[in-house]
């Protein structure tokens, strides 16, 4: 494989992050905005099962790219 086709995956890895971490970030915001309003005792309002579903499936995605990063350097590098 060349230094360009590996530098091309790895390049395709990091936008999948950037999309996966901007994905989880927007998937928790209203979670923790309600937990944070339940604290500060000025609601009582939990997450819905849609926001939660959606924080879960986004925490997925996010920790399977990390698990292929992680893959791909290490078979890319001999890393350990």
């Amino acid at each position: 494989m060349t230094q360009n086709t590996l530098d091309a995956q790895y390049q395709q890895l990091c936008r999948e992050f950037e999309s996966a971490r901007e994905a989880l970030n927007q998937a928790i915001a209203p979670v923790n905005q309600k937990f944070l309003l339940i604290a500060q005792r000025t609601s009582h309002i939990n997450p819905t099962d849609d926001e939660l579903s959606k924080l879960e499936v986004a925490n997925r995605v996010f920790e399977d790219i990390i698990c292929r990063m992680r893959q791909f350097v290490k078979v890319h590098t001999g890393a350990t």
